[in-house]
């Protein structure tokens, strides 16, 4: 069967979409998406764009391959899988070359698929086996395959996550390696296995795929394998001689130096992880440094980055705004002329990607010309009190209005108080599932007479932007709100001025977005405008949630990763009752500070609207998503620590309210199947088994769920079963078959039949 990979899902959809054919069979060209229906509604302003997938429309046909045999070979000689796996492969495509270079040895690029046979023969058989990865060491190896195997690259501290699949490099370099190595060497034809040596000058010593006899790799590679280059061991290397090297075997060995030493070692070491002077960069150094606990060796790495900006790259970046100190009125002020410099000597998506961050961080830095967050916020600290809109009368009221206005049709005072009342009726339809268009459509005709009259009438301007874009007229509403908010400020306690504020932070935002999804560059003034006004937002009384939720995912679309987490804390602190607050504060937490920081996040929050159970339920929860992510970090005894924690947590919150017991019930379900699952996996029978019955006996929906790694309770029931099984204990398993809902079905029926 045909398969299509498209590396662009796993990336954020910046990479083109390799399709890949499997042995015996050709590679289709990818179909181009379908239209959007023209009824479809526009997307909300709210969210970033989405990444259009690339229709692969400029990739070269691929020519047609033969026919399968009616039953496939076995290309799977042992299997190996229990083993690790023992390439020697390289992280990036520069680091191939220049090792290429140095040694003679030949690139050998590597093409893999998940679930076609040969590949993953390939993987479970060759990839594992010593004596393949020793003919392979007579080459550069590159892997490639587009399928991410495991959820993370990197720990909360930095360390690399390598594939647990090919090994040795991590999910995130072997999806992105591919286009370049494509342009290059793949003749315009995806398709996996392959195999594909080639010189460092360019020539093409063998290209393999299509095969049903893979020895023949193990021929090329015994008969183009360079095997008589000296090779020094790693600790047998100076440091200067470690930082001067592109080998994997050596970066490993520099960043395992790097974790064992003392605070001041590391420091120092990555001070020394760029050097614009040096043909080797060791930017997952870096990347250790700007994430290290010690302050100290934060400042290091930060310093480097400032120092050779060209070598770095904008991941980095992105990182060490999120650690670089500083307050909203100061942030991102250091680092702008080093990703200034760094954005002017790259190229291609990267260049895009830095241009977007240095445009965000200018923008952030340089404030708006219309709102000033500062003035409004200054303007706001008052607890007020809104009076609700009239509820009748509104025709009444308007009628009266158009008299006077019929004697005096230009008058601005009558205009804008026609206008004000218009806007409270509208105000009032929609409110009543009635249709505002007749009268939004008086409301701005009214403002536009009064403007007329009176040009620099604040009010009636701010009632053509709100009356504007109610109507969707942006283009309109949105130089009406500019106009506007300067004037406003006197009147920031008043529903109009907020109305205006988001009306200017809506459609600035649409413009912002939408030249992301054209790649284009941001517009400076629509930035800095929408920035300024959901900061504002945020902190006014008259705020809704929605409008800091909005503001949250411009902030993370910008990767203003610290500016983005303050807002998030404050919106919790504002909205503590909200769960949709506090999953942002998780996701945020957990993003920067990794499960430590998420296991004392509620320990460090003031949150005074919040009652000890509803804190305890949601330190539970933060507590279970701690737990899940160790495990993503393959750290499985950390992961039932946290687990234990979660439960005791929701234990507690529900001793103290009564009325949390479904919500704590449930995520003790999941942290109780999760232990049992861990226990099972680290051969521990007996406690798997005691877990499993304790996440039973509370049963509930939740056994049935799936957890956030997609396993439910009764899976892990099954798993445990055929354990228990395996091991002798029939017993045991019976134990089990009294909360299998096959039994309880099959019970229920021989009921219905007696």
């Amino acid at each position: 069967m045909l398969r299509a990979f498209t590396i662009a899902a796993l990336l954020c959809g910046t990479l083109h979409p390799p399709v890949f054919a499997q042995d015996g069979e050709a590679a289709p060209a990818p179909e181009a998406p379908a239209p959007q229906d023209a009824g479809d509604p526009p997307q909300d302003a709210g969210d970033p764009p989405p990444q259009e997938e690339d229709p692969g429309a400029s990739l070269p046909a691929p020519s047609p391959a033969p026919p399968l045999a009616e039953t496939p070979p076995n290309y799977l000689r042992e299997d190996r899988s229990a083993l690790p796996p023992a390439m020697p492969w390289q992280r990036t495509l520069d680091d191939a070359l220049a090792l290429s270079r140095a040694t003679g040895k030949p690139i050998l690029v590597c093409v893999n698929i998940d679930g076609e046979l040969a590949s993953e023969a390939l993987a479970a058989d060759r990839y594992r086996d010593p004596e393949f990865a020793a003919l392979a060491d007579g080459f550069v190896p590159l892997i490639v395959s587009p399928d991410r195997h495991d959820a993370l690259d990197h720990t909360s501290r930095g360390v690399r996550l390598v594939d647990s699949k090919f090994g040795r490099v991590t999910n995130a370099e072997h999806i992105t390696i591919e286009p370049e190595l494509f342009e290059r060497w793949f003749d315009g034809r995806r398709v996996a296995p392959r195999h594909l040596a080639v010189t460092a000058d360019g020539e093409v010593l063998f290209d393999l795929y299509l095969l049903r006899d893979l020895t023949r790799i193990d021929d090329a590679l015994r008969e183009h394998g360079v095997f008589d280059v000296p090779r020094r061991e790693p600790s047998e290397l100076t440091e200067d001689e470690l930082l001067a090297s592109p080998d994997a075997a050596h970066r490993e060995h520099l960043e395992a130096r790097f974790l064992s030493l003392e605070a001041e070692g590391r420091a120092a070491l990555a001070a020394r992880a760029l050097d614009a002077d040096r043909e080797a960069q060791h930017p997952e150094l870096l990347r250790l440094g700007l994430l290290d606990p010690a302050p100290e060796v934060t400042r290091a790495a930060l310093t480097a980055l400032y120092r050779h900006p060209a070598a770095a790259s904008v991941d980095l970046f992105s990182i060490a705004l999120a650690e670089a100190a500083g307050d909203d009125s100061s942030y991102g002020e250091s680092i702008l002329p080093a990703l200034e410099h760094y954005a002017a000597q790259v190229e291609g998506a990267e260049r895009g990607r830095a241009d977007q961050l240095v445009a965000a961080l200018r923008a952030w830095t340089s404030g708006s010309p219309y709102v000033d967050p500062e003035r409004w916020r200054l303007g706001t600290t008052a607890r007020i009190e809104v009076s609700p809109h009239v509820e009748g009368g509104w025709s009444e009221r308007l009628s009266a209005i158009e008299e006077h206005l019929a004697d005096a049709p230009d008058d601005a005072d009558w205009n804008v108080l026609f206008a004000r009342n218009g806007r409270g009726y509208a105000a009032s339809l929609i409110s009543s599932g009635g249709d505002p268009t007749l009268v939004l459509t008086d409301v701005q005709a009214a403002s536009r007479r009064a403007l007329d009259a009176r040009p620099d009438d604040v009010e009636a301007r701010a009632l053509l932007a709100w009356s504007s874009y109610m109507l969707s007229d942006f283009e309109a509403a949105l130089p009406a709100a500019r106009e506007a908010l300067p004037g406003l400020e006197r009147w920031s306690l008043m529903p109009i001025a907020v109305d205006v504020l988001d009306v200017m932070a809506d459609l600035s935002l649409r413009e912002v977005y939408a030249a992301m999804s054209e790649g284009g560059a941001l517009p400076a003034e629509a930035l800095a405008d929408t920035i300024a006004a959901h900061r504002v937002l945020q902190e006014h009384p008259l705020g809704t949630e929605d409008q800091a939720l909005r503001g949250f995912r411009m902030l993370g679309s910008l990767d203003l990763r610290a500016p983005q987490r303050r807002a998030i804390e404050r919106g919790v602190r504002r909205w503590p009752n909200s769960g949709v607050m506090h999953e942002w504060l998780r996701w945020a937490v957990l993003r920067d500070d990794g499960p430590d920081g998420l296991l004392a996040v509620y320990d460090a929050l003031e949150l005074p609207g919040l009652s000890p159970a509803q804190r305890d339920a949601f330190a539970g929860l933060a507590a279970l998503q701690a737990a899940q992510r160790r495990e993503d970090e393959r750290l499985p005894r950390r992961a039932l620590e946290d687990y234990r924690a979660a439960v005791g947590l929701l234990e507690d919150a529900i001793g103290q309210d009564a009325s949390v017991r479904d919500f704590a019930r449930w995520y003790q379900v999941q942290a109780r199947a999760a232990r049992a699952r861990i226990y099972l996996d680290l051969d521990r029978l007996d406690e798997s088994l005691a877990e499993l019955l304790l996440a039973f006996a509370i049963g509930g929906p939740a056994i049935d769920r799936e957890d956030a790694r997609g396993v439910s309770p009764r899976e892990t029931l099954e798993r445990v079963r055929e354990a228990l099984l395996d091991a002798g204990r029939e017993l045991d398993a019976l134990e089990l078959d009294r909360f299998d809902a096959v039994t309880e079905e099959r019970a229920e029926d021989d009921e219905s039949g007696s």
